[in-house]
């Protein structure tokens, strides 16, 4: 297993700072909310994080009063999400372990990748991820894996987003579709005052609805359906894309 890119250098500290501008609790909350609705999960259910990060959704799910694991490579976000567990006065398993080689155990009840944390490597292995995913999951368990929405970004081609902390300080994203890999490239640029500039580039694998509902059903699930970000139904203009599966009871 080889990375074609640096994914710690990817979401670093960097990362955390400048997404902390949007990212806000009102935003956590609201995310978590939609995501709660679309699982149907109940407290005391055992719930999955993959790709948890710093444990924002994980957090507010363990504050709904689900029994949540939370799994992250990164030892960076995985520390933040420690320390926002304990601000919130709530527990949160957390284990650090590539997603492609998932090993939690079984009998969870619901599972999620949230944020477009699905996508960052080579096909074989991304669905490696899904079989690691399914088999994790309880008879009936539910899973929720959402994305950018590849028609939204194809239509825009080239984009730039721009985030600012303050003065001087700003991360420069400018992103560019791939239509014959289905892969959006990301060129990153980041400057913060007593540093040199860094530059880095990585991509994310996007999927269309049929394609990954027929990787879900490869992997042994069923019962896919799609949803927007807000929990709507999906349209080709819609800003996300959440794909909702279940394991056969």
């Amino acid at each position: 297993m080889q990375d074609p890119w640096d994914l710690d250098a990817a979401f670093d500290q960097d990362y955390l700072d400048f997404y902390a501008t949007c990212l806000t609790d009102e935003v956590t909350s609201s995310e978590a909310a939609v995501i709660a609705g679309l699982l149907g999960v109940a407290a005391d259910e055992r719930v999955l994080d993959l790709a948890c990060g710093d444990g924002r959704i994980a957090v507010d799910l363990a504050m709904r009063g689900c029994r949540v694991t939370g799994v992250d490579r990164s030892t960076l976000l995985l520390d933040g999400a420690a320390r926002r567990a304990h601000a919130a006065g709530v527990e949160v398993s957390l284990v650090r372990q590539d997603m492609r080689q998932l090993d939690v155990g079984q009998g969870f009840d619901a599972a999620l990748c949230w944020f477009t944390s699905f996508g960052y490597s080579e096909d074989e292995e991304l669905k490696q991820v899904l079989r690691g995913l399914h088999a994790a999951l309880a008879p009936g368990g539910r899973l929720l894996l959402e994305s950018l929405n590849v028609f939204q970004v194809a239509y825009e081609g080239a984009s730039c987003e721009v985030l600012e902390l303050g003065p001087g300080e700003l991360m420069v994203d400018r992103r560019q579709f791939d239509a014959e890999s289905g892969r959006q490239h990301c060129d990153r640029t980041v400057t913060r005052p007593g540093r040199a500039p860094r530059s880095l580039s990585f991509w994310v694998r996007l999927f269309t609805p049929p394609e990954l509902g027929a990787w879900l059903e490869g992997a042994g699930f069923r019962n896919v359906e799609f949803f927007d970000g807000s929990g709507e139904p999906f349209e080709a203009d819609s800003d996300r894309l959440i794909a909702i599966a279940r394991r056969d009871a």
